[in-house]
């Protein structure tokens, strides 16, 4: 059946999907004490999925949907991971004295499961 669709029904589903992964990683982390500073933030460099923040400590994340694990590492280039790594110098310098750590990660979503890589 998804052969049939468009160019454009294939993007507005693969949208949904991706707010639905990204939806699932905001609740877990709430649910676990983070506060969530941002969700879908431009800066001047990229768009950060997810911004929280757990005492001291902000993290970025790139939210993934995979609807095959085995595809993990196939769905983060190598060009989002130092647009990951730039955010962090970004934020760093933006909080002035710099009192947080800022750190980057990647969260893939596969049936309902999050898992977690830390970039930075």
């Amino acid at each position: 059946a998804s052969k049939n669709l468009s160019r454009t029904q294939k993007y507005q589903i693969n949208q949904k999907k991706g707010l639905l992964a990204e939806l699932h990683v905001k609740n877990y982390l709430i649910s676990r004490g983070y506060e969530c500073l941002f969700h879908r933030v431009k800066t001047p460099i990229a768009e950060i999925d997810l911004v929280f923040q757990k005492g001291q400590k902000i993290i970025l994340i790139e939210v993934k949907y995979l609807d095959q694990s085995w595809r993990t590492f196939d769905r983060i280039s190598k060009k989002q991971i130092q647009k990951l790594q730039n955010n962090c110098l970004y934020i760093q310098n933006q909080t002035k004295p710099s009192r947080y750590e800022v750190c980057s990660a990647v969260a893939w979503v596969v049936d309902q499961k999050i898992s977690f890589a830390l970039i930075s």
